[in-house]
C-alpha cells in the first residue's frame, strides 16, 4: 500500500523552535536531538534479541 508520506522523511522543523542538539543558553543543557540516542537503540536491540 502506498503512503502519502515517505517513511524515512523527518517531520519539518517548527518555525521558532531551537535546532535539535543546540545548547539552551539559560540552562546550558542540550536540546534533544532528532531521532533516538545510541543507548536507546542498543537497548531496543538487546530486548528484541532476547526473544
Amino acid at each position: 500500500m502506498a503512503s502519502c508520506r515517505s517513511e524515512s522523511a523527518a517531520p519539518p522543523h517548527l518555525a521558532g523552535a531551537p535546532q535539535p542538539g543546540s545548547v539552551n543558553p539559560r540552562t546550558g543543557k542540550r536540546y534533544l536531538k532528532a531521532g533516538y540516542a545510541p543507548a536507546t537503540i542498543n537497548h531496543a536491540l538487546t530486548v528484541v534479541a532476547s526473544f
